[in-house]
């Protein structure tokens, strides 16, 4: 064992973790009257080749989707959702449902109501996002907090009450050009039947490269109807294979001998045998399938960064 850790303590060190992004909070009004509904607007940078996901997210298991969670205070309340500005659409193959991403840039509002005229809003984000191998999570362990202010003009103002305007065009958010559909305020209504399914190896909001599906490896699969088959006669094939390991081939003479001791009964030994067989084919199918979906329940090794995910491999042996 500690000669594997060993040979990946080198791929480890290379991979570092990248910092968590940073989050700049602007108002589209600087000067609201209490009672108006003014929007909260966060944006941060992405680097290059990689990709933040956004506030739309359509999957029960898959991707970390951006969340914003507000500290409460008297001097506001919350109009709907976050909505994300600028990101991209796409089926992710591998979870099989539909995520929004940032490339380049980062930027979701969230509508508020100003209720008193010393208006302050403060909260954390949390968030993921990828390289071309490995995600990493942010805001989790170590909260991304954000804090904002502005001066209002008016007497206290309660939830639901309307001021002399009710929601003002953004004034420093400039608007962003961008090839595929984009989406701002409610997404329930949006028709998505013809959103491109586009990878992570776009490297922009212009790119107009040819739009690839994701896959495992993230290559570009020959076709949608695919057949398995050849994957299962590799899988087959290289577990065959495997019985030509140091490990397995000289255990095979010793268990078919074990199990043929009692010369008595050759009935015996066959059951044996049986009972012995199935137990490790039962290992296999049943008990490997079940322990990996309540990992992917649980979200654990594959959103780990490469450097935990390791060791939390080699912990099993």
């Amino acid at each position: 064992m500690l000669l594997c850790l060993s040979m990946f303590l080198p791929s480890v060190n290379a991979q570092q973790e990248p910092l968590p992004p940073v989050f700049a909070i602007s108002f589209n009004n600087k000067a609201p009257k209490t009672g108006d509904v003014i929007e909260v607007i966060l944006k941060a940078s992405v680097p290059k080749g990689m990709h933040m996901y956004s506030t739309f997210n359509k999957c029960d298991i898959g991707p970390l989707k951006l969340e914003l969670f507000f500290d409460k205070n008297t001097s506001y309340c919350l109009e709907g959702n976050p909505f994300s500005i600028g990101d991209k659409i796409i089926m992710d193959e591998v979870f099989n449902c539909e995520v929004g991403e940032f490339h380049d840039r980062a930027e979701v509002h969230q509508k508020v109501r100003v209720l008193n005229s010393n208006f302050k809003i403060s909260g954390r984000i949390e968030g993921q996002w990828c390289s071309e191998s490995t995600c990493y999570g942010f805001g989790g362990l170590t909260p991304l907090v954000f804090s904002g202010s502005v001066m209002a003009i008016g007497n206290p103002a309660k939830c639901g009450e309307t001021g002399a305007q009710e929601v003002i065009e953004t004034t420093d958010t400039p608007k962003i050009n961008i090839q595929s559909p984009t989406r701002s305020g409610d997404t329930s209504k949006q028709d998505t039947a013809n959103f491109k399914t586009c990878s992570y190896r776009l490297n922009g909001n212009n790119d107009q490269a040819t739009c690839i599906a994701k896959t495992f490896n993230g290559e570009q699969s020959e076709t949608d109807k695919e057949s398995n088959w050849g994957l299962f006669i590799l899988a087959f094939i290289s577990g065959l294979a495997g019985l030509l390991t140091p490990c397995v081939f000289p255990m095979i003479p010793m268990t078919v001998s074990f199990f043929l001791k009692d010369k008595k009964s050759k009935k015996k030994a066959f059951l044996n045998g049986m009972v012995f067989g199935l137990s490790i084919i039962g290992i296999y199918v049943i008990i490997g399938p079940l322990t990996a979906l309540a990992l992917a329940q649980m979200q654990v090794v594959l959103y780990l960064p490469i450097g935990c995910q390791i060791p939390c491999s080699l912990s099993f042996f």
